[in-house]
C-alpha cells in the first residue's frame, strides 16, 4: 500500500469508526457565559484600581483560577472523539482518554443514556464497576460490558450514531474486514 514503518513500529490501519460527538448549545454557554463575565470584572477592576494590595493578589488569583477551570472544562468536556480500530476502542474527551482492547469485551450494545445512573455527564464512575463517558444532548450511545483488571466493568459511550459503533466494534471483534 506504499505505507513504510520502521523496524519495530506498528503499521496503522485506518480506523472503521470515527466520531466526534458534540455538547449540546447550551453547555457552551453555560461554560463561556461566566468566563466572559470573570475576565470582564478582572479587567474592570485592573482598569479603576478599585483592589489593591494583598487584596488585589488574592482577587486575581481567585478569578483567574476560576477563569482558567472553566476555559478547561470548555476545551476538554465539550467534544468527545470515538474511533473503533482493528485493536480496540478509543474515547476521549481533550486530554483524558481510555482504550479498551477488542479482546476484553464481551458485551456491545446500543441504548439510551440515563444520566442518573452516572450521576451525570462527563466522565462518570458509578457503582458496581459502571463508566460513563457521555456528552449532555446525546441521549444515546453503546454499553460496552468487558473484563478489565479481573473484574466486570461497562462503560457506557456517547455516540450520535450508536448503531454503527456497536456494529463497528462487532466487525472488529469478529475480524470482519471493514466495510
Amino acid at each position: 500500500d506504499g505505507a513504510t514503518t520502521r523496524p519495530g513500529q506498528a503499521q496503522r490501519t485506518p480506523p472503521r469508526f470515527v466520531e466526534s460527538v458534540r455538547a449540546a448549545a447550551w453547555l457552551y454557554f453555560v461554560l463561556s457565559t461566566p468566563i466572559g463575565v470573570v475576565l470582564a470584572v478582572i479587567t474592570a477592576v485592573a482598569v479603576t484600581d478599585s483592589v489593591t494590595g494583598g487584596e488585589a493578589v488574592a482577587f486575581y488569583i481567585v478569578l483567574g483560577g476560576v477563569a482558567l477551570f472553566l476555559m478547561f472544562a470548555l476545551i476538554n468536556f465539550t467534544n468527545l472523539v470515538v474511533a473503533v480500530t482493528d485493536t480496540g476502542v478509543h474515547f476521549a474527551f481533550g486530554v483524558f482518554n481510555k482504550r479498551v482492547g477488542l479482546s476484553d469485551i464481551t458485551f456491545v450494545e446500543a441504548r439510551d443514556y440515563r444520566w442518573t445512573e452516572y450521576g451525570g455527564w462527563g466522565i462518570r464512575w458509578a457503582l458496581k464497576g459502571k463508566r460513563a463517558w457521555s456528552v449532555p444532548g446525546a441521549k444515546r450511545g453503546v454499553l460496552i460490558t468487558l473484563s478489565e483488571k479481573g473484574r466486570e466493568r461497562s462503560y457506557f459511550i456517547s455516540s450520535r450514531r450508536p448503531e454503527e459503533l456497536a456494529q463497528a466494534i462487532k466487525e472488529a471483534r469478529s475480524g470482519a474486514p471493514p466495510v
